[in-house]
């Protein structure tokens, strides 16, 4: 008898682990899923910058990232940047975060390290989460530009951090299942 009991005990764990299993996996999934829709339209941005080797009007770029923002609704983008150099040139929209504009991240300590790794790498960086100068907590990602091999600039897609943890959240529902984000440094949900 008692061998029955654990062998139903040792059943019913594999079970509830299978289970978690699959809601983790499905939780990946949607915050993958998330991201590169999310990501993709950086890329879009960047493309269109290098086509243009940097030359490129402000009320040209005002209007793209104004298009890029009506399309990513729902992705959790609370805002777009472009950064010539370390400052930032234009923001979408404006309200509410135009008190970023013409700020150097090179006199912003907590930004600076991760853009100067955008800076130097080829590929897009996530960093954060990070206070934001005009307000709110956010992850930025930070898509570098160059122009003939040769950096020029950085365009930022600010992804809330408060909806972006709400629809993890959302997804992992009322279950038993109790679900941490975090990065190196920092617990951005949940338990440590």
């Amino acid at each position: 008898m008692e061998r029955l009991v654990d062998y139903q005990s040792e059943s019913l764990a594999m079970s509830q682990q299978v289970e978690v299993q699959a809601k983790l996996s499905l939780v990946q999934d949607l915050v993958e899923r998330s991201l590169a829709s999310t990501l993709h339209l950086s890329v879009a941005m960047t493309a269109y910058i290098e086509a243009k080797d940097g030359v490129v009007e402000e009320q040209e770029v005002m209007g793209l990232m104004a298009s890029l923002f009506d399309h990513s609704q729902g992705a959790h983008v609370r805002s777009f940047g472009l950064i010539e150099g370390a400052t930032i040139k234009l923001v979408y929209p404006v309200e509410a975060n135009d008190s970023a504009l013409g700020i150097d991240l090179r006199l912003v300590p907590e930004q600076w390290p991760q853009l100067l790794t955008a800076m130097n790498s080829s590929e897009g960086v996530l960093a954060g989460p990070f206070e934001l100068l005009q307000g709110g907590k956010a992850l930025i990602y930070r898509m570098p530009i160059r122009i003939d091999g040769v950096y020029w600039g950085v365009f930022n897609t600010v992804i809330d951090l408060d909806s972006f943890l709400s629809m993890i959240e959302t997804s992992v529902g009322s279950s038993e299942v109790q679900l941490a984000v975090r990065n190196a440094d920092l617990v951005l949900l949940g338990l440590p």
